[in-house]
């Protein structure tokens, strides 16, 4: 079971039904799979109902559902109270690390804070982060800005994540369980969930802001034509991407365990199925140009990369769609990386390596390929910096990346570069009647792609 500790007031309220990420964090938490507890500077919030635990003079009146700080009683420690199925549980905080935050002036947080207020304000982000390890917590869920620059070793064995990264955390988890949950109802009385796979698919389609208008003109084209081609070209573009976003599920999983050579192999096949995917699904929106465009030659040579023997022709027919892949665009540099990587699946393959930090757990890093290192990290450089990447500097000199930095970089790219490329492409040339909608396969069950559930299951994918 998942353990799961959260700021109060990034929580949705009782009586709060609004579609919001706030209120798909709170009713993931209320899984089975998941234990939450709740906590707050100043105690539980009022009207929280507290039971009570031994006799009404002496006992504890517990509040339920939350990790409460005791007040000092003169020992070196806190006590800390929460309750379990078995009653409540009291543990303590130890030492003063806490206190270390009081004096500790390199963080900017709370700037608008007067010296000796903001001072107290980071002495209880720290003991918020004491809780979170006294209760035991998997996941410390807080917006403290302090948290997030300390060097101190505050809150040890817990992931401190922000409200966006605990949403995708959570629900990770929970898919990892063979739970696809849509919306989850905040109390945990009921929640709508789906199968894997219309799960991938609803999310993709969000993801693909020109899905609806790419179904619609494609089925209207294959209904005239009676050649089914370009709606599949569409069909196979979507379950590319499916296929991608669940490996990417499974890549983090794999990063996300104590890692050895087991671990890093899985990585590494995660990683080429992924590379194979996307690029699948790009070469997919070339293929449609070819055939919307009229070009010459077989479709199969179409390719945004072929800038010297293909894109020529695409610019002399729709100048703005070639653009696109102009060199030095941000489109061009995704492609660059993307291309070169995914190409390693036609020589020498990608390779891992194990990096070993003292004080820190083995982690497992990819080895860029020496002959194109120098273009994929000049292109790096230009869409948000190495750093972003997850770039670093092997012991022998070689260029490594962290596999799931790099991938969490490369899909907003990829997924740029495919909506843009869709949207420049004039699909409704060949469309018998480029006005008329028609209602394709995919709609058929259209309630459950209804505006709830997409947005839903994007902030559940860290999108």
């Amino acid at each position: 079971m998942l353990r799961v500790l959260a700021d109060a007031d990034l929580l949705a309220e009782p009586d709060d039904r609004t579609l919001s990420p706030k209120l798909i964090l709170t009713g993931l938490p209320a899984h089975r799979y998941v234990r939450l507890l709740r906590y707050g500077d100043n105690g539980p919030s009022r009207g929280v109902p507290r039971r009570q635990y031994g006799r009404a003079d002496s006992g504890l009146a517990v509040a339920e559902g939350w990790a409460e700080l005791l007040p000092p009683d003169g020992n070196e420690g806190r006590d800390v109270v929460h309750t379990e199925t078995s009653g409540p549980v009291l543990s303590a905080i130890w030492g003063k690390r806490a206190e270390y935050a009081r004096n500790e002036m390199t963080p900017t947080a709370y700037p608008d804070l007067d010296g000796p207020t903001a001072a107290d304000q980071r002495v209880r982000d720290g003991l918020a982060a004491e809780v979170a390890q006294a209760v035991g917590a998997d996941i410390f869920i807080t917006e403290r800005p302090y948290l997030f620059e300390t060097q101190a070793a505050i809150g040890q064995g817990v992931a401190i994540c922000r409200t966006a990264e605990a949403l995708a955390l959570l629900s990770l988890y929970l898919r990892s369980q063979g739970e696809f949950i849509v919306f989850p109802a905040p109390d945990g009385t009921g929640s709508l969930s789906m199968n894997e796979g219309l799960y991938y698919q609803v999310g993709s389609v969000e993801l693909l802001s020109q899905s609806w208008r790419w179904s619609d003109v494609c089925a209207q084209i294959s209904q005239a034509t009676g050649d089914e081609t370009i709606s599949e070209l569409y069909g196979s573009l979507l379950r590319r991407l499916q296929r991608a976003l669940k490996t990417r599920d499974s890549l983090h999983r794999a990063c996300n365990v104590l890692q050895n050579n087991d671990t890093a192999r899985t990585v590494l096949t995660e990683l080429d199925s992924i590379l194979i995917a996307l690029m699948g699904a790009i070469d997919g929106t070339a293929r449609v140009a070819h055939l919307v465009l009229g070009l010459s030659g077989k479709p199969h040579g179409a390719g945004w990369q072929h800038d010297q023997n293909w894109l020529p022709n695409v610019a002399a027919n729709e100048p703005d769609l070639a653009k696109l892949f102009d060199p030095g665009t941000a489109h061009h540099r995704t492609l660059t990386i993307l291309r070169l990587l995914r190409n390693t699946v036609h020589g020498q393959m990608l390779r891992t390596t194990a990096i070993q930090r003292t004080g820190r757990l083995q982690e497992t890093a990819i080895r860029l390929p020496s002959a194109d290192v120098s273009m994929i990290l000049a292109a790096m450089s230009d869409l948000g910096g190495r750093e972003a990447w997850g770039v670093q500097t092997g012991a022998n000199g070689s260029a490594l990346v962290d596999p799931a930095d790099f991938v969490e970089r490369l899909f907003p790219h990829v997924l740029d570069l495919l909506n843009t490329t869709m949207e420049r492409t004039p699909v409704e040339r060949l469309a018998p009647s480029p006005n008329s909608r028609v209602n394709p396969a995919l709609r058929e069950s259209a309630t459950w792609y209804s505006e709830q559930n997409r947005r839903s299951i994007r902030w559940q994918l860290g999108f």
